[in-house]
């Protein structure tokens, strides 16, 4: 992701989506204009640009455009729709879109927010997620809940496998909220020490030991099995000489014959008469053959 320069003094845009708007039709006029007011003195610096509206400063906050008795009437009709929260020193803005300030002057926060915008509005690429992870949590196998409960930590979310990548179908991962929120939060699979296991594995697979992690806490070597085959030969031990070439020597006619095995090149070669006739025997005794013979003076040998 690309992110350019920020100002220091710049704030995030005002961001309101159709179904906002549907939302604060229903209200009446004092709680409406007292809604885009108090947005607007936000947005504006006031506050530091956080989405709490001070109870001691209501009355600026709506330009004193009306009563402090009729904003405290229109505050409380914005708490009952659930539009702002009640709390001890503040109204809590609830309908917002806006992301931290902070967050918007960080030239990387600021694209990772952008991003994860574009991400809700992609629903073909979501639900092709969904149907691939079967929604559950590529971390720890554990089943989504899609109920709207914000607060549990089986509810499904999103996660960038690579804080910084794109929303590609490669990338992009349903995970729980503990997962994602809790344990890895905006860190790699390797800062944060997990493991991303393939689509469809559950958490019993992962705690009986049946699944196999393809990502970060796998290793380099995800995919290879993590015991060796019978017919693998044994690592060599620190300070060994290594292993001699292996050749092929044909068993048969032709030395090409796809039956002919591959050996040691200190191998002897059962099959051929004086092979490794110069290598000496255990005892140092030669291995090569003994033919009869007739000396100078006629007798024989065996």
């Amino acid at each position: 992701m690309k992110a350019g320069p920020i100002k220091q003094q710049t704030a995030p845009p005002l961001m309101m989506y159709g179904a906002d708007a549907a939302k604060l039709d229903q209200l009446g006029w004092d709680a409406h204009g007292l809604f885009w007011a108090a947005q607007m003195w936000l947005i504006t610096g006031h506050n530091e640009h956080q989405m709490l509206v001070p109870k001691n400063k209501l009355e600026k906050a709506a330009n004193r455009r009306r009563s402090l008795k009729v904003l405290e009437a229109a505050a409380a009709e914005l708490v009952e729709e659930g539009i702002w929260l009640d709390g001890d020193e503040h109204w809590v803005v609830v309908l917002h879109h806006q992301p931290p300030i902070d967050d918007w002057r960080n030239p990387v926060l600021r694209a990772r927010w952008l991003r994860d915008k574009n991400l809700k509005r992609d629903t073909d690429l979501l639900q092709r997620i969904k149907d691939r992870d079967r929604l559950l949590c590529r971390y720890c196998g554990a089943r989504t809940r899609w109920d709207g409960d914000q607060k549990s930590k089986l509810s499904g979310t999103y996660d960038h496998i690579d804080p910084d990548g794109d929303n590609s179908f490669e990338n992009v991962v349903i995970a729980c909220r503990h997962c994602n929120c809790t344990l890895k939060k905006d860190r790699t699979l390797e800062h944060a020490g997990m493991s991303l296991y393939r689509p469809g594995t559950t958490a019993e697979d992962i705690s009986a030991g049946r699944a196999r992690p393809i990502g970060a806490a796998a290793g380099a070597h995800a995919n290879a099995p993590d015991r060796r085959a019978r017919s693998d030969p044994e690592p060599p031990e620190e300070g060994d000489p290594p292993d001699p070439d292996l050749i092929q020597i044909g068993s048969g006619s032709r030395p090409d014959s796809p039956c002919a095995p591959a050996r040691l090149r200190t191998d002897p070669d059962q099959n051929r008469i004086g092979s490794g006739s110069d290598q000496p025997a255990e005892g140092g005794c030669s291995t090569a053959p003994v033919f009869p013979f007739v000396d100078d003076e006629g007798v024989t040998h065996l």
